[in-house]
């Protein structure tokens, strides 16, 4: 057993450096004296409302689909980009899709007030659209006011640099509605790539979030819960190989998830901003190497699919961000004996635009390039799958792990993320309310008492620190709203599923491999069953009839997953049942002799 708690991380390595930009993690007990002043307000939530729950939620029909996009010419000209999307929504959800012109540069307290006075306002909520996609880059369109929605509905963003041209919001557009035309699939590959650079960022990564995930995707994919054709690892110390490795096994359609530094400015700083906006966020394979924007534009990579990229900026660079205070106040007081200057140069700086990384930008706009990617905006730190605070099983690399789940099995990328790391973070936000509100409490009675107005109700608040764990509460729910989808966030993979049906798509699926069998999602049933063409192993029987019993499958469902007849999934099932009774008969009868 560890007699220390890990150190707190950070994914940012320097451009032209082969270590990481924070030599050490940060020590625990440094963060409360420094995120002082930055928690004010905690104790109030965030006024949003959530759409209507019923009805299927990967149904555009029941949930509704709308898009947000620039007031003037610029948003007229999104608008005619995207019309072809927005005719094929309209058609999916049987109605009007409703566009929401924004003005720019929307601050996180203009956001709120947007969403409670046009958006949602005394609207009932079948009037509401579940799924928003945001048009246009971030100068155009906030990331706050993304953020802020994401909270509480499916955001995701298409936008592209000026000089991309309108060529890159067509190549998406096509890509994206020729999946959907396309003829569902069978299963797909999960890719997980760990850069083995040796720092201590990658390691804890490797360590508490990457090799914890696969090992859950393993053995749920063992008892058929996980709907992925193979499971590929990729941990190469080499950058070389391993960059040819990643694009190899990222050459077909499935989903990649990756973890790495993503690549900060040089000790010195960016020579410009151009060269900032082409490289801050790339993917650091180690050495000093990184996967950059011209390699994903002209390979396939993640084709048709979804990626989750673990990364510091590996979604974008905010105008603003949310750790300069406190990382400011570290450097200041010593706090942690390490020069900072290092991470504080790759924040940005008064007046400078936000944008989108290149790496996203280019895979979007490959026509072989993936439907959507998951990034981070800001510094990305290991609280996203380690809380520090908490005394014991501070692991929570399974809301990574439940995003993957989601994403193979065909949800939308909106859903997944939302029900996964929006879902925690809201789950934090909660917790910052209630401990800023006992906190506030507690310094009042703190004040009663030194007043001798309250004397001795103080007693039990006397030598506990609310502000550490307050701060990193604060810490986890600002680098889980870093997260962010790029792409529509009604996007998902061509793969069969429960709802295959309510989407329009063939529910055909593929013949599978052997190895599939066991790990295949339920599939909508065809009109004829064909016969079983592989033996289904006693593994794979068991676990579709615990699914049975436990009512998370229906017969038919089980028919479907295996390509068996309805009759046979019966007979496993009365096997299995008959079996369990006459063992349980037969260990009473046992019990019962003299």
């Amino acid at each position: 057993m560890q007699s220390e708690r890990p150190s707190i991380e950070l994914f940012l390595s320097p451009v032209g450096d082969r270590g990481q930009a924070l030599a050490r993690g940060l020590k625990a007990d440094a963060l409360a004296r420094a995120t002082e002043g930055t928690l004010e307000g905690e104790a109030n939530a965030r006024p949003l409302t959530s759409p209507d729950p019923s009805g299927d939620p990967n149904s555009l029909r029941d949930q509704g689909w709308g898009v947000i996009a620039p007031r003037g010419e610029d948003g007229d000209r999104l608008l005619a980009l995207a019309g072809p999307l927005l005719d094929k929504r309209a058609a999916d959800q049987d109605g009007e899709v409703l566009v929401y012109r924004v003005p720019p540069d929307m601050t996180a307290a203009q956001s709120v007030a947007w969403i409670d006075r046009k958006l949602v306002d005394n609207k009932l909520n079948e009037e509401i659209p579940g799924y928003l996609l945001v048009l246009g880059r971030p100068d155009q369109v906030s990331f706050e006011l993304q953020q802020v929605l994401a909270g509480d509905y499916r955001v995701g963003r298409v936008g592209f640099d000026a000089g991309a041209g309108p060529e890159a919001y067509e190549a998406y557009v096509d890509k994206l509605l020729g999946s959907e035309r396309a003829t569902a699939r069978g299963p797909s590959p999960v890719v997980y790539f760990t850069a083995r650079d040796g720092t201590p960022a990658t390691e804890i990564g490797r360590r508490l979030l990457m090799q914890p995930c696969i090992a859950d995707a393993v053995a749920q994919r063992a008892a058929g819960r996980f709907a992925a054709s193979e499971i590929a690892t990729i941990e190469e110390e080499d950058p070389a190989r391993g960059a040819d490795r990643l694009l190899a096994a990222a050459a077909g359609p499935g989903i990649l998830f990756s973890c790495s530094h993503g690549a900060g400015a040089p000790r010195q700083g960016w020579g410009s901003l151009d060269q900032r906006r082409a490289l801050q966020g790339a993917l650091c394979l180690g050495g000093g190497q990184h996967l950059e924007a011209q390699t994903l534009a002209q390979a396939p990579f993640v084709p048709g699919g979804m990626w989750l990229m673990f990364a510091c900026f590996g979604a974008g660079t905010p105008m603003s961000s949310a750790y300069y205070p406190w990382l400011t106040r570290l450097q200041q007081g010593g706090e942690h004996g390490e020069d900072l200057s290092s991470v504080l140069v790759s924040l940005p700086r008064e007046g400078e635009p936000p944008f989108i990384a290149a790496l996203p930008q280019a895979a979007l706009a490959n026509p072989d390039g993936p439907l959507a990617v998951i990034g981070h905006l800001d510094l990305a730190w290991s609280y996203g799958f380690h809380d520090v605070d908490k005394m014991s099983r501070g692991e929570r690399h399974r809301r990574f792990h439940e995003l993957v789940a989601q994403l193979v099995k065909g949800s939308r990328v909106g859903l997944a993320l939302h029900g996964s790391l929006m879902r925690a973070k809201n789950q934090v936000q909660n917790e910052l309310t209630i401990a800023a509100a006992e906190e506030a409490r507690a310094g009042q009675e703190l004040l009663d008492e030194r007043s001798g107005s309250a004397e001795g109700e103080a007693g039990g608040a006397v030598g506990i620190d609310p502000r550490a764990r307050l701060a990193h509460r604060w810490m986890v729910r600002q680098d889980l709203d870093g997260y962010i989808a790029l792409g529509d966030p009604a996007a998902r993979m061509a793969v069969a599923g429960p709802d295959a049906a309510a989407r329009g798509a063939s529910a055909i699926v593929e013949p599978a491999r052997p190895a599939e069998i066991a790990t295949r999602d339920a599939t909508s049933p065809p009109a004829t069953l064909p016969p079983a063409t592989v033996e289904v192993s006693a593994d794979a029987m068991e676990a579709a009839v615990f699914d049975l019993i436990a009512g998370r499958a229906t017969p038919a469902e089980v028919a479907a997953r295996y390509r068996v007849a309805a009759e046979v999934v019966d007979q496993w099932r009365r096997v299995y049942t008959e079996a369990g009774l006459r063992a349980v008969g037969e260990l009473v009868a046992r019990t019962r002799r003299p």
